[in-house]
């Protein structure tokens, strides 16, 4: 099927990162295929003026403040969203953070949460929606992960940060690969 031609109707999607730049085009291209889209990020001020641009285009759009460093408010959204939407089709791990400054300049403490948020944030945003997928009534779920480019702009060795995307394929992965298909 042609990308032009794919249609999304009665599809909810989640998209992490949300708010603006990739993760705000990819809610606006997956709204404009009939997908009611939830944009998801730390900065409330961003998520709001982006489902109002998308609510002023004609588009179904709402948004979840939500730090995926935070577990117990990754399971707090993830519950809502099955309530008001009964499931959860489609879920883009986009959300990354950016450190500026010169490796060595760096605190450990801003390393710790660049890894909770780039590389851990996504492990507990797939457990939980595949949570959500194994009980809702229709089986269609997708799982798309954005490895978060930003760290190379930190590391001064491309090595380091080709093993952390590396690490992050494998767990997304093993998580796709003990999935069975689900028959309702």
């Amino acid at each position: 099927m042609e990308p032009t031609s794919l249609s999304l109707p009665n599809h909810v999607a989640l998209i992490t990162g949300g708010g603006r730049g990739i993760g705000a085009a990819t809610a606006e291209a997956l709204a404009r295929k009939g997908a009611r889209v939830i944009v998801a990020s730390r900065t409330e001020s961003e998520l709001t003026a982006t489902v109002a641009r998308l609510r002023a285009a004609g588009l179904n759009a709402a948004y979840q403040v939500l730090d995926v460093a935070d577990d117990a408010a990754v399971q707090t959204v993830f519950e809502g969203i099955a309530v008001e939407f009964g499931r959860l089709d489609i879920l883009i791990n986009n959300a990354a953070i950016l450190l500026s400054g010169a490796f060595a300049e760096l605190e450990l403490a801003d390393w710790d949460q660049l890894m909770a948020v780039n590389l851990r944030g996504a492990m507990p945003v797939s457990y939980t929606h595949l949570d959500v997928y194994k009980r809702q009534v229709r089986h269609t779920g997708h799982t798309l992960s954005n490895a978060a480019k930003a760290l190379l702009n930190i590391l001064q060795d491309p090595s380091m940060f080709e093993e952390i995307k590396n690490d992050f394929r494998t767990c997304a992965t093993d998580i796709s690969g003990s999935v069975q298909p689900i028959d309702p």
